[in-house]
């Protein structure tokens, strides 16, 4: 059992495990507050706040640093969870779908940075766990909360866009339907960053060799994707999806 089948399968163990969904409650609980600062502005607010940010030519050479960092940070998270350029795979399909859906330049290379590192909260989670081959439900509650640990690998990024980065790490496991974790958001309470995330890496998975199901071809993927719109995925994002694809 790796990490990734654990985090694939967290619904349904949701459902037939009371304690676990008991911890996972109170977890939604005592971040409430915090889940509300961090979701801070709209989106539309923080698409005018990176275009502002950037509108400067002392700003603007940030950018290329900033992708570069997040490359290595990627591959960083890609070696310690065992996965072959996922973090890169993720991130060029995002910035597609972000093109596709005439996002500003700039907030589309934010966007496509932060998909690069959205599972940074995956190196504070012991190599023990990641490698293990049955887990007990205090390990898989660790494994959930990779999503909160994320924000401490992300002090070279800067501060004006960083809620981007935190957005697409601590929201990217929400669900349309409220049913996904931490804070249970659904629908447009979720960042428009994290929805892109859940729609661009569920296709990655799908399309990519795992141990504990077989490869799907595009067409199969995207009709799986479709038939969980509006639970799992918003179905706009579906859509954009499968025009760059």
């Amino acid at each position: 059992e790796t990490s990734l089948e654990v985090i694939s399968t967290m619904g349904k163990d949701m459902q037939e495990n009371p304690d676990l969904a008991a911890a996972a409650a109170e977890e939604s609980k005592k971040t409430s507050l915090a889940t509300k600062a961090l979701l801070g502005k709209a989106d539309g607010e923080l698409s005018k706040q990176i275009m502002d940010f950037f509108s400067t030519v002392e700003h603007r050479k940030m950018l290329a640093d900033l992708q570069n960092k997040c490359f290595a940070l990627g591959d960083k998270i890609d070696k310690y969870t065992f996965r072959q350029r996922t973090s890169r795979k993720v991130s060029e399909l995002v910035l597609k779908v972000c093109n596709e859906a005439k996002f500003n330049h700039d907030v589309a290379l934010v966007c496509y940075c932060a998909s690069m590192v959205y599972d940074a909260g995956f190196l504070s989670v012991p190599k023990s766990i990641l490698t293990a081959s049955e887990l007990t439900m205090t390990e898989r509650q660790k494994i959930r909360e990779h999503v909160h640990s994320a924000a401490e690998y992300f002090d070279f990024v800067p501060e004006q866009i960083r809620p981007v980065f935190l957005q697409a790490a601590e929201f990217h496991h929400e669900n349309m339907d409220g049913k996904g974790y931490l804070a249970g958001l659904s629908g447009a309470q979720i960042p428009l960053i994290a929805r892109v995330i859940r729609v661009c890496e569920s296709y990655i998975s799908l399309t990519s060799k795992r141990a504990y199901r077989e490869i799907m071809d595009s067409d199969a993927a995207v009709k799986e994707l479709k038939s969980k719109a509006g639970v799992f995925y918003d179905s706009k994002i579906i859509d954009l999806l499968e025009k760059v694809i």
